[in-house]
């Protein structure tokens, strides 16, 4: 039935555009009921609205809807690769290499490029993630270690 809905909504496409509205009308109320078909009966408590469930591609435009996927694990990093990108200073910041000046540094000044080269610290926020993830540090003492501890608690 739905395919015959089909052939007479193009055949109206293709003599007018005053009759498409009608068609386009046609083709939604013939796809209603298949909709409900399709997405089976509510689950206890749920609302019955005839949607579809999800990863379903019945109806989809021009298959521009996406599938969802399960969510990936994180991966697992050794902190060999954390050593040598950072180091945690005594008071709990993080002294890293600035990003942007591995390659095409012919379109950047002076300043920028002596800038760049330059290390840089950040917040100890990013000490105490690095430090969750694996970064010991031989600068910190155990008093600061003590305390840190003592905080989360």
């Amino acid at each position: 039935m739905l395919r015959r809905v089909v052939q007479v909504a193009s055949a109206r496409l293709a003599s007018g555009a005053a009759a498409a509205a009608a068609a386009v009308q046609q083709v939604a109320a013939a796809a209603a009921p298949m909709r409900q078909q399709l997405a089976g009966p509510p689950a206890s408590g749920a609302p019955t609205g005839g949607m579809l469930p999800l990863g379903a591609r019945v109806f989809s435009a021009g298959g521009h809807f996406k599938r969802r996927t399960a969510a990936k694990a994180y991966k697992q990093r050794h902190p060999t690769g954390l050593k040598r990108r950072f180091r945690i200073l005594g008071s709990g910041k993080v002294k890293r290499f600035r990003e942007g000046s591995r390659h095409r540094a012919f379109h950047k000044g002076a300043t920028q490029r002596n800038t760049l080269a330059r290390p840089t610290l950040t917040s100890a926020a990013y000490g105490r993630l690095l430090k969750k993830f694996g970064l010991r540090s031989s600068f910190l003492s155990t008093e600061a270690d003590a305390a840190l501890a003592a905080r989360r608690m």
